[in-house]
């Protein structure tokens, strides 16, 4: 017997009885316009996606899946293609609680009494499991609130595709209110214990006899019909829009690609929450706590290892091709414009039982936003840097690096390891690259040819020594020499950094001159985040890789009053601010005496004071705000070398 977990995003009630179904009582259905209630509906659905075309698949079943629920004809084909691997009979439905707060319900799992749900085909039965976890969580982290649960719509909008797909599902409803990122984690936890109990009493399978499914709709964007509220963060022209949709790109590569970690849960929760009061949005996801609840709840499930996961699709409202459903007794809840559109997100995970890792071979190497040698440069990785192998598109890679970023690498500029490979690599003698560039040379002799170039915070394999060469070979297999006075212990050099103010300043310095490049995060050439990322590599931590990224975390310092209080190696931020909300372009890195290091045109100084000679207007004008980088513990967008567990 298989189990499917779906979790939907629900705020919960303070109503602790006991579960008990004396007769059938079935759930009635909310929404009867955007999705569909017939099986006749479904099967028009379909035949119409599968006229446009949809890729169907045959993976791996999902252990867990994250799943949009808005009206049918704008999420159109996203539904069926992340849906159709999840193989297991009995779904644990977890989703969001619109209605919850209206209620004055938060910080449990909401259960429902039901003993069935409407579905387009008969009536889907409750899984007797519910009673069972229920048991398990009540009290403390779970009630029972029929009321929200039939106000709610998100759970009942995947229940047609996944009865469509299995005309035997048994669901187990769950709706997660509004909580704190710590309720989330231990909501979760117990989730999670629960689940087990249960599925080892009932000897399931998580993937075969059971499995999770979360769902949440993206962004809610613009400023109309939004009940008066403005959410055009960055305006709903075209620009804006665009700006909107590459941020949500950002959430998604940063938190639900790869494998999902903690500090990737914790790090959507910067995204979304307002800090100050996690009742409040900061970026519109309904999901903003069923997701984490959903994804603290598999990663505890695996022992506390991480699942590994892949983006089937992105849309919005005003993006996808509609399918057309007036005809068939069905239409639309909401209006979709510039001005008023959704996000749609789909993604699947496996227990990624077969990881595939990596180690970069080359001096730098560049990332690309797609699989082609014109597509848009986004980030550089050097010589000796462990990734994460995503996906393989012949000749390209795509990887996670180590900072959680995402991109394509050409095949050749990374040698695949395995698991056991990649620890005898860690496990191996290596050193660390000082100088900002050198060379590797054939023999112990610098007159003797080159095998290749090199440069700061490369780690290469020491084999030997020779005199006042080292003798190295590097990820690829390639062998050479390199000036012994130019290299570092790599075991010395992680624990004798992070490095100082007066040290990062100072390597910061000795980049003066080299050109800008979008993309760029090398000594060779940098963008401003990425020259501040390779600065502070090189001292020992890793930083995000986008401005806006590095922005979110670190000691914030306050410069309302002026820059008294900014210390040498502080990071300042610029941009603009729209409708409240900060967005962040540019990052420099603070020298002292007013003045700031950063990559524009080339990396150079600047200063503050309107007095000075290398003053810049603009940035001055469009100052943001400022963070403390070193010295800063337990924020896992500052993660020092020695405490990352790929190094």
């Amino acid at each position: 017997m298989s189990v499917v977990i779906l979790l939907i995003s629900l705020f919960s009630c303070q109503n602790n009885n006991l579960i008990k179904n004396t007769g059938l009582n079935v759930r009635p259905l909310k929404d009867t316009i955007g999705f569909a209630r017939y099986a006749w509906q479904m099967d028009s659905l379909m035949a119409r996606i599968d006229r446009t075309g949809w890729k169907k698949t045959s993976g791996t079943p999902w252990n867990l899946v994250i799943c949009p629920h808005d009206d049918y004809t704008y999420v159109g084909k996203l539904y069926p293609e992340l849906l159709q691997n999840i193989k297991a009979p009995n779904l644990i439905l977890i989703g969001v609680a619109h209605k919850a707060a209206q209620m004055g319900i938060e910080d449990s799992l909401v259960f429902d009494s039901y003993t069935d749900w409407k579905g387009p085909w008969r009536n889907i039965k409750v899984s007797p499991v519910r009673e069972e976890i229920y048991n398990l969580l009540k009290g403390k982290y779970a009630t029972i609130n029929d009321s929200l649960q039939k106000s709610e719509h998100s759970v009942e909008a995947l229940i047609p595709w996944l009865q469509y797909f299995n005309r035997n599902i048994n669901i187990v409803p769950i709706l997660v209110p509004a909580m704190s990122p710590e309720r989330m984690e231990a909501c979760g936890k117990a989730l999670a214990d629960a689940i087990r109990s249960v599925a080892d009493s009932h000897k399931w399978l998580w993937g075969t006899d059971y499995a999770i499914v979360v769902t949440t709709d993206a962004v809610h964007y613009g400023n109309e019909d939004w009940g008066g509220i403005n959410r055009a963060y960055f305006g709903c022209d075209e620009k804006g829009n665009i700006k909107a949709r590459d941020h949500e790109s950002g959430i998604i590569d940063s938190c639900f690609k790869g494998e999902i970690t903690p500090e990737k849960i914790r790090l959507f929760n910067l995204f979304t929450l307002n800090r100050e009061n996690f009742r409040e949005y900061k970026w519109t996801w309904c999901g903003r706590y069923s997701v984490p609840v959903a994804l603290y709840a598999s990663y505890y499930l695996n022992n506390s290892s991480p699942l590994w996961g892949e983006l089937t699709g992105y849309s919005t409202s005003i993006t996808s091709a509609h399918v057309p459903v007036d005809d068939i007794r069905m239409g639309r809840t909401a209006i979709a414009t510039a001005c008023h559109w959704v996000g749609y997100a789909s993604l699947g995970y496996t227990l990624n039982s077969e990881k595939r890792r990596g180690v970069v071979t080359i001096s730098v190497s560049n990332l690309k936003k797609e699989p082609d040698h014109a597509s848009e440069l986004v980030s550089q990785e050097i010589l000796g840097t462990p990734v994460l192998i995503l996906k393989t598109k012949d000749p390209w890679f795509q990887i996670q690096t180590p900072d959680n970023y995402t991109g394509w690498i050409e095949e050749s500029s990374v040698r695949m390891m395995n698991e056991q490979e990649l620890s005898v690599w860690k496990k191996a003698k290596r050193v660390v690259y000082l100088d900002n560039t050198g060379w590797l040379y054939e023999t112990a002799n610098e007159n003797s040819g080159v095998i290749g170039d090199l440069v700061g915070g490369s780690i290469i394999e020491k084999t030997g020594e020779s005199g006042n060469y080292v003798s190295v070979t590097l990820p690829d297999g390639r062998k050479g020499f390199i000036d012994k006075r130019k290299v570092m212990d790599f075991n010395k050099w992680e624990n004798s950094v992070p490095g100082s103010e007066e040290r990062v300043c100072s390597m910061a310095l000795t980049y003066i001159g080299i050109p800008y490049l979008w993309g760029g995060s090398s000594v060779k050439a940098a963008d401003c985040s990425g020259f501040v990322k390779s600065v502070y590599f090189r001292n020992g931590i890793i930083l995000r890789r986008d401005a806006s990224l590095q922005a979110l975390h670190g000691l914030p310092v306050d410069i309302s009053d002026g820059y008294s209080r900014l210390r040498k190696g502080d990071l300042l931020f610029f941009g603009s601010k729209e409708n409240g909300i900060s967005h962040v372009t540019h990052v420099a890195l603070y020298l002292g005496n007013s003045e700031y290091i950063n990559a524009s045109g080339r990396v150079q100084i600047n200063s503050l004071d309107s007095t000075k000679a290398d003053f810049n207007g603009h940035r001055l004008s469009s100052l943001l705000q400022a963070k403390r980088v070193i010295g800063v513990e337990n924020d896992h967008g500052i993660e020092p070398v020695n405490k990352h567990p790929w190094y």
